[in-house]
C-alpha cells in the first residue's frame, strides 16, 4: 500500500528502506565501534568495508535463496543487456576487464587514499542494484530495462576506478623496477 512503486510486482517501501538502511548504517556503525576501540582510521575503514561487503553478500545470497528463479532471471537479463542487447557495445567488456584488474591487483589501489573506498562503492552500487532488481521483477532485454538504465550511473565510478587501477599499477611497476635496479647496483658494487 505504501510502496515506492504503484505496481504489485515491485519492491514495497519497508523492504526498500531496510535495504538502504543496512547498506549505509552497517559500515558506519562498524567504523564507529572500531574507532571507539582505538583502531587507526585506515584499519577501521578497511574493517568497515569488509564487514559491509560481507553483509551485502549475505543479502544477495538470502535474496537468491528466497527466490532463485527470479534472481537468476534478473541476473541473466542484466548480463544480456550489459554485454549483448542493452546498447552498451564494448563498454561492459571494458568494465569486466577493470573489475578483473581490481580483483587481481588490489595493491594497485592502495596508492590512492580513496582507492579501496571507490572499489567498495562500485561493487556496493552494483550489488544493491542487483538486489533491488532481483526481488522486484526479473526485468527485460533491451535498453529500456530499469536495471540497465540504473547501471549507467555506475559508469563514472568505473572510469574513476580504471584510472586509479592504471596509475596505481604503473606506480607499482616503476617502484619495483627501481627497487630491482638498486639491488642490482648494490650487487655490482660488492664485486
Amino acid at each position: 500500500e505504501y510502496g515506492i512503486y504503484d505496481a504489485p510486482d515491485r519492491l514495497a517501501g519497508a523492504p526498500t528502506l531496510a535495504i538502504l538502511a543496512l547498506a549505509s548504517v552497517v559500515p558506519i556503525a562498524i567504523r564507529l565501534v572500531s574507532r571507539l576501540r582505538g583502531m587507526r582510521t585506515e584499519l577501521a575503514s578497511r574493517r568497515a568495508m569488509l564487514w559491509a561487503a560481507l553483509a551485502n553478500t549475505l543479502l544477495l545470497v538470502l535474496a537468491f535463496v528466497m527466490d532463485s528463479d527470479r534472481f537468476v532471471a534478473a541476473g541473466a537479463a542484466w548480463l544480456q543487456n550489459l554485454f549483448i542487447d542493452g546498447g552498451w557495445n564494448l563498454m561492459w567488456w571494458f568494465g569486466a576487464a577493470v573489475i578483473i584488474g581490481v580483483l587481481l591487483l588490489p595493491e594497485s589501489l592502495r596508492r590512492h587514499p580513496w582507492g579501496r573506498m571507490l572499489a567498495y562503492a562500485f561493487f556496493q552500487f552494483l550489488g544493491v542494484a542487483m538486489l533491488v532488481h532481483a526481488v522486484t521483477h526479473p526485468g527485460r532485454v533491451g535498453w529500456g530495462d530499469s536495471l540497465n538504465r540504473v547501471t549507467f550511473h555506475a559508469v563514472p565510478l568505473l572510469f574513476w576506478l580504471a584510472a586509479m587501477l592504471v596509475s596505481g599499477t604503473v606506480s607499482l611497476v616503476v617502484r619495483r623496477s627501481s627497487s630491482n635496479a638498486s639491488v642490482a647496483a648494490a650487487g655490482d658494487k660488492r664485486r
